[in-house]
């Protein structure tokens, strides 16, 4: 887990120093500025989206939402311009939201159900994430700046914790539920998390290059939670983020 951390740190900070170097020249007040560093938090709510009905022989797999969940986020941000009006906007966050749905697996022989197991999940996902955007933002209307923008984000799964609770059917005889808390999940979810994020914000200028960055994003994931593709699930979220930029 500490591997993906390491060599994202390294090559942000390579190309922000390069960027910096290039910027040495800026105007005080951050006109001609071409490389800003940031800080920010990121609360947000994030949706499960089920994927399709599965059929595998005599067993049916399918998922339905279960609300939404809360998600928290925190990061470094370092935007790299190539003009006053555009350029990427990338970074280091650590993510973590919600996700909340029921997985039922039902047996059947011919029209007739053998057994079946419904599994409520309440699970808490964490992820290194690596977004790289495309910022477009307007010339200074006052203090303020107002933008747009949009990429792709790139996530690396650090943990995976679940609270299951499955009740269980067979031959229509039920059972009691049951339930397991803080189960971890790790080697149960997709290691990778791809989603496109897009973006509308502004910067209030505050002295100097220093501002205050506030945005409102629309994270569009669509890479499954789960590593078992008979088990799927998308978690999509808008969040509200806070920085401050340097």
């Amino acid at each position: 887990m500490r591997k993906p951390a390491l060599f994202a740190a390294a090559i942000l900070l390579s190309v922000s120093s390069a960027f910096a170097q290039a910027s040495g020249g800026a105007t005080a007040n951050g006109t001609d500025k071409n490389f800003h560093f940031g800080l920010n938090v990121m609360p947000g709510l994030f949706f499960t989206v089920p994927g399709s009905t599965t059929t595998v022989g005599n067993n049916t797999y399918s998922n339905s939402a279960n609300g939404a969940g809360f998600g928290f986020g925190y990061g470094v941000n370092l935007e790299f311009y190539f003009s006053q009006n555009y350029g990427i906007a990338t970074g280091i966050e650590v993510n973590q939201f919600g996700v909340n749905y029921t997985n039922i697996t039902s047996t059947k022989t011919g029209s007739v159900t053998d057994s079946s197991i419904n599994t409520a999940h309440v699970q808490s996902m964490q992820y290194l994430q690596i977004p790289i955007l495309l910022k477009l933002r307007t010339n200074a209307i006052g203090p303020i700046k107002y933008f747009g923008q949009f990429g792709l984000g790139t996530g690396f799964l650090l943990s995976a914790k679940d609270n299951p609770t499955v009740t269980r059917t067979v031959y229509a005889t039920s059972f009691p539920a049951t339930t397991t808390d803080n189960a971890n999940v790790y080697k149960q979810s997709d290691f990778i998390r791809l989603g496109l994020n897009v973006g509308l914000g502004l910067e209030y200028s505050l002295a100097g290059s220093t501002s205050i960055q506030v945005s409102l994003n629309y994270d569009n994931a669509f890479t499954n939670v789960n590593s078992d593709g008979n088990n799927s699930v998308l978690a999509k979220g808008v969040t509200l983020v806070v920085g401050v930029l340097f």
